[in-house]
């Protein structure tokens, strides 16, 4: 859709001579440079037609200047909005650790371990690392067993994995096992550390069955 033309020359001198009574300078070169709190135009003495121009541009022959404020003046404060969620008072992380020591007698495929987020805190992430070591020298990083679990835990467990809309109050982490020992009386150990981000926001969480 056009935006409508004004109609006459006299209303875009009534236009102009509003925009002096709120300060802004008509001229017959607009001065300065372009600025955002000015809008610089000219009009055509004929048709009333405007176009907008840069701040130090000068009107054709036939064409008046004509600038006004960008922006005007402040309006009513709106209603209030609705109340918002309540916000979250603390955020830290916890962690846990173990380490299993590898003989020669068999061992079990993975390691793994789960730690709780402090009081009624939930956690919204979290994960783990793994390390491994033979006879007490640990081990490069492509010698850590790598993670083979990492999930977040249902309200009250440290073991067992949180089902989409549970909440979720801890973290898990798994590796897989270094294997047995070499043969020589080498000893290898293992160890796996778990973390959750856990945030308080002063409310218990919910019951599962909510």
């Amino acid at each position: 859709m056009k935006a409508p033309r004004i109609a006459s020359t006299g209303l875009v001198l009534a236009l102009a001579a509003t925009v002096l009574v709120t300060g802004v300078v008509v001229a017959g070169a607009h001065g300065g440079g372009p600025k955002r709190e000015v809008i610089h135009t000219c009009v055509d003495d004929a048709t009333g037609a405007i176009q907008i121009v840069r701040g130090h541009d000068t009107c054709d022959a036939g064409w008046s200047p004509l600038d006004w404020n960008g922006k005007g003046p402040k309006g009513p404060q709106g209603p209030p909005g609705e109340p918002g969620e309540p916000g979250v008072k603390k955020v830290e992380v916890v962690s846990a650790s173990t380490m299993g020591l590898l003989g020669r007698s068999p061992i079990q495929a993975t390691l793994g371990i789960g730690v709780d987020c402090p009081g009624d805190a939930i956690a919204t992430g979290g994960g783990g690392r793994t390390a491994g070591s033979r006879n007490g020298t640990n081990l490069p990083g492509s010698g850590a067993p790598p993670l083979v679990a990492t999930y977040p835990l249902e309200k009250n467990s440290l073991h067992d994995e949180a089902e989409p809309g549970d909440v979720a109050t801890g973290w898990f982490a798994e590796a897989s096992s270094l294997g047995p020992n070499a043969p020589g009386g080498f000893e290898q150990g293992q160890a796996v550390t778990v973390f959750a981000v856990c945030a308080d926001d002063g409310q218990a969480p919910p019951d599962e069955d909510d």
